[in-house]
């Protein structure tokens, strides 16, 4: 797998790596949830955050940018990737959710073809319509004490309101710029 250069300032990949590995090594030591080992082991924790000091010190410089992040060539094409983009993939975490956000965008366009926008919106409008007819019969049957026939009516109403929802479900689908976003975001939890 070819590794590509990018815009991204200081970032390489095995020192990164290689850094995210020694911290998971020290987890008994600066856990502050396993205080006893730290207590037990003041010269490792010396040790230890000296390094931290140091790596922190190192990753001051480091920058990375949206642009460093190519969607398509990180979880699609999985080849000619720049360092960022391979940190990235290496994290079973970002890839799956992003794998599973371009499926959802992929399943989107089919179903666009099949049922277009316009069909959709019109279809909601119309349930919309319906719903203020229930609505309507509702109110003058109340006046009148017809009780059974308002629940009946209400019930209806619910099951057009579930219609119309996951009508609208349908056009909440995430875009390669929010997935790009959030493998960046990502990125800064991980880096």
């Amino acid at each position: 797998m070819a590794i590509k250069r990018g815009t991204n300032k200081g970032f390489n990949f095995e020192e990164v790596n290689n850094i995210h590995m020694y911290v998971l090594g020290l987890g008994t030591i600066i856990n502050p949830n396993m205080k006893q080992y730290a207590e037990k082991n003041p010269r490792g924790v010396k040790v230890a955050l000296n390094e931290l000091r140091t790596i922190k010190e190192e990753l001051q410089d480091v920058t990375v940018s949206l642009n460093d992040i190519d969607v398509n060539r990180c979880l699609v094409e999985k080849g000619n990737m720049t360092q960022v983009e391979l940190f990235l993939w290496n994290n079973p975490v970002i890839v799956s959710s992003g794998l599973s956000k371009l499926k959802e965008i992929q399943q989107a366009e089919i179903y666009d073809l099949k049922n277009p926008k316009a069909d959709r919106e019109a279809k909601i409008e119309e349930l919309e319509a319906k719903i203020e007819k229930y609505t309507e019969i509702n109110l003058r049957l109340k006046a009148l004490g017809a009780g059974q026939d308002v629940e009946r009516n209400n019930r209806e109403i619910e099951k057009l309101e579930a219609e119309i929802y996951n009508i609208r479900l349908t056009f909440d689908v995430p875009t390669i710029d929010e997935i790009q976003f959030e493998m960046f975001g990502c990125f800064g939890l991980f880096a």
